[in-house]
């Protein structure tokens, strides 16, 4: 059996019988209960422990590590897709797939993404001439 504190005085203002003033208290407790369920159901998912300064650290080496293993995986692709390495125009599609990884992975405008392709190849030290924009249009196709 439950008994009335000083909280549930305010029933009594309400009640004009003992049946309402019960009536009530019940009620309260079928209310509580339902919104200690939601507070329940409303939490957030347990999220996972993380290292985050392993996470810090790769976010910052993200741009070296596509940039590095770009040529590797992007000869994988040609020579998976059948392209011969001795043709004469392996080189032409080995460039033109790399400046429309840059492109994609920025999602820059061609034209943009040239002049970025210009700089990132700059910067590695690779020799070669980069398509114009309207080539690579064509190689998107």
């Amino acid at each position: 059996m439950k008994t009335i504190t000083s909280e549930n005085v305010s029933f009594l203002l309400c009640a004009c019988t003992v049946d309402d003033l019960l009536m009530q208290y019940a009620m309260r407790d079928v209310k509580a209960k339902k919104s200690n369920q939601q507070k329940k159901a409303n939490r957030k998912k347990a999220r996972y422990v993380r290292d985050e300064q392993a996470y810090n650290e790769h976010q910052d080496n993200e741009f070296l590590f596509f940039i590095s293993a770009l040529p590797h995986v992007v000869f994988h692709a040609l020579v998976d897709a059948g392209l011969n390495v001795n043709t004469r125009n392996f080189q032409r599609y080995f460039i033109a797939h790399m400046c429309l990884a840059i492109k994609e992975y920025f999602n820059m405008s061609l034209r943009r993404a040239r002049g970025l392709c210009r700089f990132i190849f700059w910067a590695m030290q690779w020799r070669c001439q980069i398509p114009c924009f309207k080539t690579l249009d064509n190689y998107m196709m």
